[in-house]
């Protein structure tokens, strides 16, 4: 059953990630730039935190800015990389199945899990529309 399958049969591998370092106006662009909503922050090829479209929305002052450049050089004097991704992440492994990325999605409570070797180096991500294409492929 799909389920059972390892998640990696499912994932993205071609992550689009950020250092540690990375400036959030780069980020920002990133975001802007691509239709994924996530972005795995990596320190020394590890997995640190995430940054979604939804960290950045309230930051941006698009309301007030219309101006990219402006808005750009406002995030980067006030925030960093490492002050705007969330750090409490729920991963899976590489030797996980379909299930438990489900399980972890089904929370509610973000929309992709990143899959990580067991010395944290991230290999892939698994959201919930990779999850439903699974489910519709599997039919």
């Amino acid at each position: 059953m799909f389920l059972d399958e390892p998640v990696t049969h499912l994932m993205t591998r071609d992550v689009h990630a950020v250092d540690l370092d990375t400036p959030v106006s780069a980020v920002r662009r990133l975001l802007d730039h691509h239709p994924f909503q996530h972005v795995p922050v990596l320190k020394d090829g590890r997995l640190v935190g995430m940054i979604t479209a939804t960290d950045l929305s309230p930051l941006t002052l698009r309301a007030y800015v219309d101006d990219e450049e402006t808005v750009d050089a406002y995030l980067d004097a006030r925030f960093t990389v490492a002050e705007v991704m969330s750090t409490d992440l729920q991963t899976v492994g590489v030797t996980d199945d379909v299930r438990r990325a489900a399980e972890l999605l089904a929370q509610g409570d973000f929309h992709a899990v990143p899959v990580v070797e067991h010395d944290g180096t991230l290999v892939g991500i698994v959201t919930t529309t990779d999850l439903i294409r699974g489910f519709l492929l599997a039919r």
